[in-house]
């Protein structure tokens, strides 16, 4: 019987395969390392918008959408667009507006 994929197995096999660092792949898309721990983790999961921004990083253009989509469905009922965690503090502007 096989095992249904989990976001954050099928989000590390991606972080792996890329070969980019996480200190890098958190900056590009404006979230800290401690977030996309959490999202590899499994502990927490990203906002709609780093999770879009990670697609565009990690995959081609013409692929980033239908990763998107793909991602979303095996977050179901987990993701959590209000979600605050994952934001970085540096990327907020003054008074954290971003």
């Amino acid at each position: 019987m096989e095992t249904a994929q989990t976001f954050n197995s099928w989000l590390l096999g991606h972080v792996k395969e890329s070969g980019l660092s996480r200190p890098k792949i958190a900056k590009s898309i404006g979230c800290s390392k401690p977030a996309l721990d959490k999202w590899l983790s499994g502990e927490n999961t990203p906002k709609v918008t780093h999770l879009l921004n990670l697609c565009h990083l990690l995959f081609e253009p013409s692929e980033a959408s239908m990763y998107y989509l793909y991602a979303s469905n095996l977050l179901g009922d987990q993701h959590v667009d209000s979600n605050t965690e994952d934001e970085d503090p540096r990327a907020a502007g003054p008074n954290g507006a971003a």
